[in-house]
């Protein structure tokens, strides 16, 4: 087995793995509100998301802490915050 190609492939299926669960991540927050109890508010606080959206306090962390590690919600770890940044337009 050449494992120049295996290690290759292995890292390929991982990124379309990693690719799918962010996108799924995407809509779960669509479809339970987590977007639209974030946009517009700055930085809030796990806690205060999961209020506005009315979804579990604990679920909610993780999906938030997922959404940092996608590189798409920003995380200030003095001040405990999630915000989702403005885009340009």
């Amino acid at each position: 087995m050449n494992q120049d190609k295996f290690h290759q492939a292995v890292g390929a299926m991982i990124g379309h793995m990693t690719g799918s669960m962010v996108c799924f991540g995407i809509w779960l927050g669509d479809e339970v509100g987590l977007w639209r109890a974030m946009h517009g508010s700055g930085p809030m606080t796990a806690a205060e998301i999961a209020e506005a959206a009315g979804t579990n306090p604990r679920l909610t962390v993780e999906w938030l802490r997922g959404q940092v590690a996608a590189q798409l919600l920003e995380y200030d770890e003095a001040a405990q915050t999630f915000l989702l940044p403005r885009t340009a337009g």
